[in-house]
């Protein structure tokens, strides 16, 4: 276990000698008492937050074989069906970027250039399990805009595409991207 102590100079520390498991510092003294200002001590915190930036990217989950192909397969099904839609509206940006629906207010070229970063890039990361978690925030932001937003005084039948990758996108963050990932290699990698 490694603490830090201020205020003790460093001839009060004692290391333990070499055991079986190797070299073990029971405490590391540092004497910032003098030149330490109390803000520098919250950037020990720094590796706090980044634990919690990995273990939110990369969530720590056991899957089974089963369980990690059909999240592959979800992946790759939604994930390309979403991906033509943001290749499509790419191809006219010129004559879609006139009278693309603006429901954010910023105007309908930004709206069109949202629209195909949620469907196109993001859903080339969803398919490869890239930042899966990440990439999943603006692609659910963007059927949940189409559901409630765009088609909202259109009966369900034009609304149900949407819905179904909303609810597919809601239930993958929640499942995580499985063994078969990106992620998976990048967690294995970072977290040993």
């Amino acid at each position: 276990m490694l603490t830090f102590q201020v205020g003790r100079p460093f001839k009060d520390c004692k290391v333990p000698e070499k055991n079986k498991t190797g070299v073990h510092f029971d405490r590391l003294c540092l004497n910032f008492a003098n030149s330490l200002k109390p803000d520098i001590l919250s950037h020990f915190k720094i590796f706090g937050y980044m634990n919690k930036l990995i273990a939110f990217l990369f969530p720590a989950r056991t899957y089974d074989c089963g369980a990690s192909w059909t999240l592959l397969a979800l992946r790759i099904v939604f994930g390309g069906l979403l991906m033509s839609h943001g290749w499509a509206k790419l191809m006219a940006f010129g004559t879609l970027s006139q009278g693309f629906p603006d429901p954010l207010g910023v105007g309908p070229q930004a709206s069109l250039c949202l629209a195909i970063f949620g469907e196109l890039l993001c859903g080339a990361s969803f398919v490869l399990g890239f930042l899966h978690r990440l990439c999943l925030l603006p692609m659910i932001f963007t059927m949940g805009v189409a559901i409630c937003v765009i088609h909202s005084g259109q009966p369900f039948e034009a609304r149900e595409l949407a819905f179904a990758y909303f609810m597919v996108f809601i239930i993958t963050y929640v499942a995580g991207p499985g063994r078969y990932s990106v992620d998976s290699l990048l967690r294995r990698r970072l977290v040993r």
